[in-house]
């Protein structure tokens, strides 16, 4: 009886944890569906390289932001977590700076003032807010794993059709050969092309969205 109810136990804990993942990564999307974060897809998405470097620098500030949050902070008063939170997300981006300076400085120098505007990022400050603060270390982390892959391939999304469109190559290749190459469609890499191709991918996942609600 007593293993039958740990195997229980278990398998609600995996399921929970899942669920937490699956929520953060899909129904919750930081871009599509909670438009949070989107200034960096508006400004770093010309090319897919590009969006995926800065959206993996996102998810390790997430991910060491909600660790420390539900390690240490889950404690701190409801008036004072805005500041205490973007104290710690700010001593995070000043140390990745620091390391980013020190050894690899051409490609510090690439980012440019967007590193630093990480400080005021909303999904690293909703997610810390909204979920590490009220869960246990576990779930806290697979949430920041889950949003932050989210953010990952929603501006690898934009990214990726801005650089096929405006440049016909995806990480450099050219993919529909070279006469496409030769005269794409600059308008793509243009951060107004941005904002209406965002516009209508948020529409589309949205749509999708609530139709799997009335499933």
């Amino acid at each position: 009886m007593h293993t039958t109810r740990r195997l229980f136990q278990d398998t609600i804990k995996k399921i929970e944890r899942w669920e937490t993942f699956k929520t953060a990564l899909f129904k919750e999307n930081p871009i599509l569906l909670l438009l949070l974060g989107i200034w960096p897809v508006v400004a770093l998405t010309k090319t897919a390289k590009e969006a995926l470097i800065f959206a993996s620098i996102t998810l390790l500030l997430l991910f060491f932001s909600n660790f420390f949050v539900s390690l240490f902070f889950r404690g701190v008063p409801y008036q004072r977590r805005t500041c205490v939170f973007l104290f710690l997300i700010a001593v995070e981006v000043t140390l990745l700076d620091y390391f980013l300076r020190l050894h690899y400085p051409t490609f510090r120098e690439s980012l440019g003032i967007f590193l630093l505007l990480l400080v005021m990022n909303e999904v690293i400050l909703s997610r810390t807010q909204t979920f590490a603060v009220r869960n246990n270390l576990i779930l806290s982390c697979l949430d920041a794993l889950g949003a932050g892959f989210g953010y990952v391939w929603g501006m690898m999304l934009v990214g990726c059709i801005r650089e096929i469109l405006g440049n016909g190559t995806i990480f450099g290749q050219i993919v529909f050969g070279k006469e496409f190459h030769k005269s794409p469609m600059l308008a793509c890499n243009l951060s107004g092309f941005a904002f209406i191709l965002l516009g209508f991918l948020i529409g589309f996942f949205r749509m999708i969205n609530k139709r799997e609600k009335r499933v």
